[in-house]
């Protein structure tokens, strides 16, 4: 059993209470994982606020799974049978720890550097790749050794990467300039052609392949639903930037947001949103999670306004902790 299928079948069994329409307010979510990049007012390697890897407790209680402050972009994780790996991408390069966060250990070298993302292979854990502002760097060895995997691309900062909902093989990632697909698992990549402008989100819309959305720099969301051959503008305004897309566990409920965007929802497969909620307060949305079990609970991680949460589909939300935390990732880990 794949992460994925042991995340979504805990929900499911009774891991995350939640309600639906008309009923009481679900639970928060279990084991939701926060990557809180920096707090407000800090600057990197100082000693203003805490940041780093968390864990949800309670209610706007966290708890940190570092020792000290660390720079954090995201996480990534294997569970099989008992054998559990929780990965964290950071600024000092990819911790793994194997005992729930307890410890930690760094399993890349200086040429590894300041780790954007992490895509572990769930069918081989001796497989990962990793993305960097350098290129996408893979290892086959469990991270005793890491080799440039950037064939095909045309630009080294790559901030992300994606697995394919459809195909164990292939991947994806999100570049500056582009969305790059691989069908061998991060050796080839080849361009998909999103063009317009920089690249600011990505989501694979599961409803089939061949449909995603990607986000950008000051022109709102582009959709394709032929696998890249062409791309359309969805209704959108169209000088937005977006930085953060998420969809249900069946597509059919998806969330957009970024500088000074406020929230937007979409029930048609991405391709009319509708503005749910705007704060003035809050400046950006860097990441949504949605509840496998409920597409009306969802969390939003900001820009130095920490989480908020949602259970009536985006309308009204509720601070939800990490108080002027810059949450660049929302990551459920059973």
């Amino acid at each position: 059993m794949t992460a994925r299928q042991v995340l979504t079948a805990s929900l499911l069994a009774g891991a995350v209470a939640t309600a639906y329409a008309g009923g009481p307010d679900p639970a928060p979510l279990q084991r939701v994982h926060a990557a809180v990049y920096l707090v407000r007012g800090s600057v990197v390697g100082s000693n203003v606020g805490a940041y780093g890897p968390y864990v949800r407790e309670s209610d706007t209680t966290w708890h940190r799974l570092s020792r000290s402050n660390l720079i954090t972009f995201g996480f990534g994780a294997t569970v099989r049978g008992p054998a559990r790996r929780l990965y964290v991408a950071a600024g000092n390069g990819l911790h793994r720890s194997t005992d729930d966060g307890a410890t930690w250990k760094i399993i890349t070298g200086w040429k590894t550097m300041e780790i954007l993302s992490v895509l572990p292979d769930e069918r081989d854990e001796q497989r990962i790749l990793v993305s960097s502002p350098w290129g996408v760097y893979r290892t086959t060895d469990d991270g005793a050794t890491w080799q440039e995997s950037m064939k095909g691309m045309r630009t080294w900062y790559v901030r992300s990467l994606v697995p394919d909902a459809f195909s164990p093989r292939t991947v994806y990632a999100r570049a500056e300039d582009d969305i790059y697909r691989s069908s061998d698992r991060g050796v080839n990549w080849r361009p998909m052609r999103a063009g317009k402008g920089v690249v600011t989100a990505f989501l694979q819309i599961p409803r089939g392949p061949g449909r995603f959305l990607a986000g950008f720099e000051d022109q709102g969301i582009c959709m394709t639903t032929d696998g890249g051959k062409t791309w359309g503008q969805t209704e959108t305004p169209s000088r937005t930037s977006i930085y953060a897309i998420a969809a249900s566990a069946d597509g059919g409920v998806m969330y957009a947001g970024g500088w000074r965007s406020g929230v937007w929802r979409s029930t048609d497969g991405g391709m009319h949103w509708e503005q749910r909620w705007r704060d003035d307060a809050v400046e950006s949305f860097f990441c949504f999670l949605v509840d496998p079990a409920n597409p009306d609970h969802v969390y939003a991680g900001t820009d130095g306004n920490g989480v908020y949460e949602s259970s009536d589909g985006g309308i009204h939300w509720s601070f939800a902790g990490l108080r002027g935390g810059k949450i660049k990732h929302l990551y459920l880990y059973p």
